[in-house]
């Protein structure tokens, strides 16, 4: 009994805190689909210097804070179809935000995406057929829901797709999931929510380290707190439950996050925080880590977590950083500390687990027609990056990786070109080299290693593969957008190192909207 009400007391802060959150002043806000293409084009119009008061580390990006025209590119502009892409999806939003003044208002998107692959890498061999719904329902602005359903007949055309093949297909489709289905509430200081999504942290608003979209959506709560330029984010999610036959076991896998962020609104975002994995033979949620301001370090150390026999826990650090250093200049990078060694113990020197990305993208020129822009990035994750003594607190979930598809024992390198037409159409090129060993964990997701000890980097046999890669956004029409990216193949080395593939992609949405008044 003593101990149930030393939990209840330890839960009155947060109680309070959520109490005043929710009387406080309302305010909204509708994050940009990662579909059809609109999350990827708002990056890009931040390359070109455009939207930073909106810039953040948590995406997809928020429609409220992308409104401001002063940060929006004249139609003049080469880069104006960006914008206009984005507002063919952010207008419809706002109508729903004034219609949900009096009552409950429904927007809903209705699109239908194909996609085809060629090549030796490639991952499927029909053309995938996607269709999907997406609602978003508002009551009096500040109370919201999503849902996002997906469907296919090839489910490896869609990034951080689980859904279960069925053999009875139906209209062709054999495979489905909901892919988002959200319930929360938003103020002036910070948003609530609950259901299942993915957070996607760091300075690129698709793919980063540790937290990517191409993830799987998982359940979590998520709470944020913003004043002025700072904001916390905190979430606590259950990824999956993980049965091992050999021990008839069945082990519950948790992940937790706190980033404290801090943005200038002109140039430069800053993010600082930690993501912590949780495991344990039919493991109850943790009290200790579920509180929004609790530390990882802390709650170890202090044994406060609770602590049964198969229970594990993982932290990992990270910084990130979004610089607008020139107003054709941006610099990238984000830095992952998983574990860092200050002395050598037993045998052998042990070794240290980082990972770093980064990108430079320069525009130096424009003509009348087109803008040219320099851009080059790297990546490189350790050995043992990711991968943790205890192979259920691994940054995997549901045989997928919970950031960039590349994964830990890897590194990679690229230079090259971009050039945005004013007609509705951008060409990326780049030619790069990628190198990895035999300790990816997307090749063996649940294993552990066998020792921590330094070695060559990457570990094992060594795969290389130098490249072209080719990435055409389009979009001809509103709405309608058509999209091909190539990866060829220059110079191969190692077993399995072919990684040739060719993906072309069209999709197309139509906006509904519906609303109802209190009185009636």
């Amino acid at each position: 009994m003593k101990q149930n009400l030393l939990v209840n007391h330890s839960l009155l802060p947060v109680v309070s805190a959520l109490v005043l959150l929710i009387t406080a002043t309302m305010i909204f806000a509708q994050p940009f689909p990662q579909e059809f293409g609109i999350s990827a084009r708002t990056g890009y119009l931040l390359d070109y210097g455009w939207h930073w008061d909106a810039n953040r580390s948590f995406h997809p990006y928020d429609v409220q804070q992308w409104k401001s025209d002063r940060y929006s590119p004249a139609s003049t502009e080469i880069e104006s179809w960006l914008e206009v892409s984005s507002k063919c999806f952010s207008s419809h939003v706002w109508e729903q935000h004034t219609l949900s003044d009096s009552g409950v208002s429904i927007f809903a998107i209705v699109g239908l995406g194909v996609s085809g692959q060629s090549g030796a890498a490639k991952s499927y061999n029909h053309v995938g057929v996607q269709p999907l719904l997406r609602v978003d329902t508002r009551y009096h602005r500040n109370w919201y829901g999503r849902l996002s359903v997906r469907t296919t007949n090839e489910p490896s055309s869609l990034d951080g797709f689980t859904g279960t093949s069925k053999e009875i297909e139906r209209a062709g489709l054999k495979s489905a999931e909901v892919d988002e289905s959200v319930l929360g509430y938003r103020n002036r200081f910070a948003p609530i929510e609950y259901g299942p999504s993915r957070e996607v942290w760091g300075p690129n608003s698709t793919t980063n380290l540790l937290l990517s979209n191409t993830s799987p959506s998982y359940e979590r709560f998520v709470l944020e707190f913003r004043f002025k330029r700072i904001a916390y984010r905190y979430f606590f999610a259950f990824l999956e439950s993980k049965y091992v036959r050999e021990s008839a076991d069945t082990y519950q896998r948790y992940l937790v996050g706190r980033c404290v962020e801090y943005r200038n609104q002109k140039n430069l975002v800053i993010g600082v925080g930690e993501i912590s994995l949780l495991t344990g033979i039919d493991r109850s949620v943790d009290w200790s880590f579920f509180n929004p301001i609790g530390v990882h370090l802390e709650i170890e150390q202090n044994k406060r977590q609770n602590s049964l026999g198969s229970n594990a826990q993982n932290d990992i650090l990270f910084a990130n950083f979004d610089w607008l250093a020139r107003k054709n200049l941006r610099i990238s990078g984000m830095f992952v500390l998983d574990e860092f060694q200050l002395d050598s113990r037993g045998s052998g020197s042990n070794t240290d687990a980082l990972g770093f990305w980064g990108k430079v993208i320069w525009t130096p020129f424009a003509t009348s027609f087109a803008k040219f822009s320099w851009l080059g990035t790297v990546y490189r994750c350790d050995t043992y990056t990711l991968q943790h003594s205890n192979p259920y607190t691994n940054a995997i979930t549901r045989n997928k990786l919970l950031g960039d598809s590349r994964g830990n024992d890897s590194e990679d390198y690229q230079t090259g070109f971009r050039i945005l037409f004013k007609h509705p159409v951008l060409l990326e090129v780049v030619a790069g080299q990628t190198r990895w060993g035999d300790n990816r964990i997307q090749d063996h997701p649940y294993t552990t290693y066998e020792k921590f000890l330094s070695g060559p980097f990457p570990s094992g046999k060594i795969r290389t593969n130098q490249y072209l890669a080719v990435t055409i956004d389009s979009e001809p029409l509103p709405r309608l957008n058509l999209g091909v990216k190539g990866h060829i193949d220059l110079e191969t080395k190692g077993t399995d190192s072919a990684m040739e593939q060719w993906t072309l992609t069209a999709s197309y949405y139509l906006p509904y909207h519906y609303s109802t008044k209190d009185d009636e």
